[in-house]
């Protein structure tokens, strides 16, 4: 039986696209331009009433931009589970019809842990009273509202010839495989290599 928090998140979840509009984290540097943790939200799937789901993302490294997509799995109590620069769990902590806002930990790959809140919807802007309720839901997490970074209009991507990056069933790191071993592997990532445009 699924807990009450995954019933929420499937009703609230809906298949489609979302835009990232502001990340705030407990360590800045991993959300400036070209941190590892700036994620800019394109698309949510959910799949197997929630208890899967997709996320894709671009991310903006060395002056270029990698489109992925993670699969997720629920790993109860509404919080899911997805490897991506070391470990992370995520849940809902806060949504309106047009707007959700994600809690996350990561864990990298040294053992250190940093909070973040993504704020991802289907507006282009925030009114002052919804950037009230997003530093509320900030300090809540434990992060300064100074960290909070609105990343909507930071740039556009041009597409450019992609890979496929996989995640191996035992979580072990990610690796570039051709594309002709997709099937080969259960768990996967997608990657297309992108260039970021002003």
């Amino acid at each position: 039986m699924r807990s009450q928090a995954t019933v929420r998140l499937e009703e609230i979840i809906l298949s489609g696209d979302w835009h990232t509009i502001a990340i705030a984290s407990s360590n800045e540097k991993k959300i400036e331009v070209d941190g590892p943790l700036r994620l800019y939200m394109r698309h949510l799937e959910c799949s197997n009433g929630c208890e899967e789901l997709a996320v894709t993302f671009f991310t903006h490294l060395n002056g270029f931009c990698q489109k992925i997509t993670t699969f997720t799995k629920h790993i109860g109590n509404g919080t899911y589970r997805v490897h991506y620069e070391g470990d992370n769990k995520f849940e809902v902590m806060k949504h309106t019809g047009n707007c959700i806002a994600f809690g996350s930990i990561n864990k990298d790959p040294f053992g250190k842990f940093t909070k973040l809140v993504f704020l991802v919807g289907k507006t282009r802007e925030l009114d002052e009273e919804q950037k009230k309720k997003l530093e509320q839901v900030v300090e809540d997490k434990g992060i300064p509202k100074e960290n909070i970074k609105y990343v909507l209009n930071t740039g556009t991507f041009t597409a450019l010839p992609g890979a496929l990056i996989y995640q191996p069933p035992d979580n072990a790191s990610m690796s570039v495989h051709h594309l002709s071993k997709a099937s080969k592997v259960r768990y996967h990532v997608l990657y297309e290599s992108l260039q970021l445009s002003h």
